[in-house]
């Protein structure tokens, strides 16, 4: 029985290795003289090993840096936070009781700006862009005034490792202890920034072990069973450090040919120029506004500018183009000049550019908004009506989250094209006054509230003209 199934063992074994030996029909998978260097990088590792800790803190390191150095980037950056964030959602209740919705609405939007969420939704936003993945962590604030004291805190990437990781497990990620299934069941935080100007040794390997119940972790999964993020410009990054290097290029030519003023040449031949008391390279002071006699034999010359050249502002063009690719953001809004665009285009490009920050919002829901909401509600509920935290169903609340919308750039247009599609029922107040960020029946209501007064005024006014005439 043993040496059959050894023979069955022996026979898989074989077929294997044939299969691995077949050459493919696809050309990319062929490895030829000319395609080996380019492809020598390419491996085989996991998306954990991939998103290692020395390569994210590598990478996290260069990044920060063409951020701070590269204006072009940070105006990426801070465009992103600008449309996608803005000043943050605002809550809208569905079901349930319109008063008690309208108060918890109202309470969570005081919250929101006595913690400064939108700033610090704008924060990890960044974090995630250029860091490649933002953590926050959910504690409980004892100076904030009202009935719910919780509050975040952001988190940096680097404090959020296993400095004492020793070994290979399937459910130990740096920084993250996993379940069978993948799901996060605890992380590690560091106490101390391992880049603060006076921490030990020690002091970086202390770390706390926080809930995921504590821990917002926000990243883009680019990989199945990944579960540390990259900065989503990694692709980018030598693409800005060209664009500095040209630049800088560029101008120090141009500041090289300026530097020559003016050139002294010979037209007597050289060996006229040799026997002549003006030397090679000699410089010679000028005075402004003046007259001069030169030497015999010479003439006055001037290098010709060549810089910059004329392909410079098509290269910088280029460069930011397949820079905003990897941001889905189109060359009008990466490099802030929309001078290349008519009307027709640049709604087109806006248009892909809003559905991208569209699918980001609602990722910012799932991972960040609807958790910091979660743990918002059972202290509210609990506050109010004194019942255990563990008691709360924050299930009976279905809820909405508008976000502000890109407007139209002619509003002639968009009320004429909006009135249309009410008339049609092609769409409802709800959702138009979603794309401002606004909830349709506060909305509604201070409408009618004007339409009120506008009425009474009318009718005091006509009084007044009567008895007037009278």
């Amino acid at each position: 029985m043993s040496r059959k199934r050894h023979r069955k063992n022996r026979q898989r074994t074989s077929l294997v290795n044939n299969q691995r030996d077949i050459r493919a029909s696809i050309d990319v998978a062929q490895t030829t003289d000319d395609n080996t260097r380019h492809w020598t990088n390419a491996d085989y590792l996991s998306p954990d090993a991939v998103c290692s800790y020395s390569i994210r803190r590598l990478v996290r390191a260069r990044s920060r840096y063409e951020i701070l150095n590269n204006s072009y980037y940070r105006g990426m950056i801070e465009t992103l936070a600008s449309d996608i964030i803005g000043t943050g959602p605002r809550l809208q209740l569905i079901d349930g009781d319109k008063e008690s919705n309208a108060q918890i609405e109202y309470d969570f939007s005081q919250w929101a700006e006595n913690v400064n969420l939108g700033e610090k939704l704008r924060v990890i936003l960044r974090a995630k862009k250029v860091d490649g993945e933002s953590f926050c962590l959910l504690v409980t604030d004892g100076d904030l005034e009202g009935p719910v004291r919780l509050n975040l805190r952001p988190i940096e990437a680097d404090l959020i490792t296993t400095p004492d990781l020793d070994g290979i497990d399937s459910n130990k990620i740096d920084g993250m202890v996993l379940n069978s299934i993948g799901n996060p069941i605890e992380y590690h935080m560091l106490k101390y920034h391992p880049g603060g100007e006076y921490v030990s040794v020690y002091d970086w390997n202390d770390y706390d072990r926080i809930s995921p119940e504590q821990m917002i972790h926000w990243y883009r999964q680019d990989r199945p069973g990944q579960h540390r993020g990259l900065p989503e410009t990694l692709s980018a990054l030598p693409l800005f450090a060209q664009i500095r290097r040209f630049t800088l290029a560029v101008i120090a030519a141009a500041e090289t040919i300026a530097d020559f003023a003016l050139t002294i040449e010979s037209i007597a031949g050289a060996t006229y120029a040799t026997q002549s008391s003006v030397k090679a390279m000699e410089e010679v002071d000028l005075s402004r506004r003046m007259a001069t006699v030169l030497p015999e034999g010479y003439k006055l010359g001037q290098v010709r500018p060549e810089q910059p050249p004329s392909t410079y502002k098509d290269f910088k063009s280029e460069i930011l183009a397949e820079i905003g690719r990897c941001l889905n953001m189109p060359y009008a809004i990466a490099a802030g000049d929309s001078s290349r665009h008519n009307y027709a285009s640049g709604r087109l490009d806006y248009q892909v550019y809003d559905r991208s920050n569209e699918v980001e919002q609602k990722h910012c829901e799932v991972a960040v908004v609807n958790k910091v909401f979660k743990s918002w509600l059972i202290e509210y509920l609990s506050e109010k009506s004194g019942i255990s935290p563990s008691s709360v169903d924050t299930s009976l609340y279905r809820k909405k989250w508008l976000w502000r919308q890109r407007g139209h750039v002619d509003p002639f247009r968009e009320a004429k094209a909006l009135e249309i599609k009410l008339d049609a029922c092609a769409t409802t107040l709800a959702e138009e006054y979603a794309k401002e960020g606004k909830d349709w029946e506060v909305e509604v209501k201070q409408r009618m509230k004007e339409l009120e007064v506008l009425d009474i005024e009318k009718i005091n006014a006509l009084s007044k003209r009567t008895l007037s005439k009278t």
